[in-house]
């Protein structure tokens, strides 16, 4: 039986549907998830928390009961590695606690090891040094998904990070997902030495088992952004924009929901158009919300990736999205989305506008959405999947 190993801090979204395709191709699956104390929810897979211990432990099947129905379970296998909390404030102590980390890691190595995967995906962000003890302590074939290649608010390309300059110093494999990050990670000194595999993620279609008989939690017909509310992610360009029409489109509310804080949120604390759920966000809850809006408002003024475009695909709610390199890829303007100039509310305010009251427009990029993987080969999850067995193949053959 073939089987792939996927090393993970999260990202459930996006390795689910991959998993699933995997399972329909014969493998069997094991996902093992890096966590620090507590299993915590994870996003498209479970709401719940379960306490775990130092080092490998299965995961009870009563975490994820709730995908069942989207992935057969019976192939797939749910595993921690809690490894001990570092303490960066304390030097000294965090020079031992990072040894006893590294020591953990090599142990957790050894289990996955023994399991003789044919691949083994570690999936993480540019920042997590961890990445460098697991690859030098797995065996076997192994790439590395980064998420994140740089801090895209901050970019600074004059040194290597240690986790890319590890990777590229010992040839292994870099999975990116956006022509975004290709660009950015080459422009690093020692980038011509970096062996990079460029794929896609496709819908986060396991999202669809927390769709439940909830009534909707807004019962307006809305506009929504969802996330983590931060100043790059563009509220004060959505806020300025929504204000702009909110009084042609009565009909229409504009909701804003997720955790964090940015000033502009005071703007709209009593302006009955607007709906702000400031708080964190369950898988049942995020769907439900997505499920029960008119589209979704994606106003980033930058970013080295985005899921929100495959989330809201999947549940096929057009999006509107800001003209940055990170969306080019995936959102084609009319066509299964709408474009607008980015830093500009104005340009947004006329995309709400038309997506409100061009119906024509509106049923055909839905339409678009439903067919999104015959336009857009390279975001199917079996294509996607495809490309990783080549890779492995030729992994093996070397």
């Amino acid at each position: 039986m073939k089987k792939i190993a996927f090393v993970t801090t999260g990202f459930m979204g996006t390795i689910l549907p991959l998993a699933r395709a995997f399972i329909n191709d014969d493998f069997c699956v094991d996902i093992y998830i890096l966590t620090a104390d507590v299993l915590k929810p994870q996003e498209a897979l479970s709401d719940l928390h379960w306490k775990t211990k130092i080092g490998v432990n299965k995961v009870p099947g009563d975490y994820y009961e709730s995908i069942n129905d989207f992935i057969n379970t019976q192939k797939l296998c749910f595993y921690t590695i809690r490894l001990p909390r570092p303490y960066e404030r304390v030097h000294l102590l965090n020079r031992v606690m990072s040894r006893y980390r590294d020591m953990m890691i090599k142990k957790a190595a050894s289990v996955i090891n023994r399991k003789e995967y044919n691949l083994i995906n570690i999936i993480a962000v540019y920042t997590n040094v961890d990445i460098i003890s697991f690859c030098r302590y797995l065996n076997g074939a192994k790439i590395v998904s980064l998420h994140e290649v740089c801090n895209h608010l901050k970019p600074d390309f004059s040194s290597c990070p240690p986790v890319i300059n590890y990777l590229a110093n010992n040839k292994i494999p870099i999975a990116l997902f956006s022509r975004k990050s290709k660009n950015d990670i080459l422009r690093y000194p020692n980038s011509s030495l970096l062996d990079i595999y460029m794929t896609r993620f496709g819908t986060m279609d396991s999202y669809s088992a927390f769709l439940y008989n909830d009534p909707p939690i807004v019962s307006h017909k809305y506009f929504l952004f969802f996330g983590n509310i931060l100043p790059y992610k563009g509220i004060d360009v959505f806020i300025d924009a929504c204000q702009k029409v909110q009084d042609k489109l009565n009909e229409f509310h504009f909701v804003i929901a997720g955790a964090g804080y940015d000033e502009s949120i005071n703007k709209i604390k009593n302006n009955d158009h607007f709906t702000l759920i400031n708080t964190y966000l369950t898988n049942r809850d995020l769907a439900n919300l997505i499920r029960n809006c008119y589209a979704v408002v994606c106003p980033h003024k930058t970013a080295s990736q985005s899921g929100i475009p495959q989330t809201t695909f999947a549940f096929n709610k057009p999006i509107i999205v800001s003209r940055i390199e990170s969306f080019e890829d995936i959102v084609v303007d009319k066509f299964n989305g709408v474009v607008f100039d980015k830093y500009s509310s104005e340009s947004l305010a006329l995309s709400i506008e038309e997506l409100a009251t061009d119906v024509t427009l509106y049923n055909k990029i839905v339409f678009n959405i439903k067919q999104f993987t015959r336009f857009m080969p390279q975001y199917d999850w079996n294509n996607i999947e495809r490309g990783y067995i080549e890779y492995m193949n030729k992994n093996t053959n070397r």
